[in-house]
């Protein structure tokens, strides 16, 4: 079954805020692109089945980064797929 994130794929924006000063927080794109030098060329299953663990649907982990504290924070997003939205 073929899961999508509706923020990578611009179908939802974020509108988060820094949980420490409560600004407006921007999306610096999925975390596992930070991983490693060769991170955003790797088989996307396999990190979508490993954050999925234990949860009902799979996620998408995003880095937040707010310009005003320079405080960085994930964010998971619910993928959606076949009977999802």
């Amino acid at each position: 079954m073929s899961y999508r994130c509706p923020l990578c794929n611009g179908f939802i924006t974020s509108h988060v805020t820094c949980p420490a000063c409560h600004q407006l927080a921007s999306d610096y794109g999925k975390l596992e692109d930070y991983e490693g030098p060769y991170s955003p060329y790797a088989d996307y299953s396999a990190y979508s089945e490993l954050h999925s663990m234990n949860q009902d649907a799979p996620v998408c982990t995003h880095l937040l980064y707010c310009e005003a504290c320079q405080r960085s924070t994930p964010l998971q997003v619910r993928e959606w797929g076949p009977n999802l939205e």
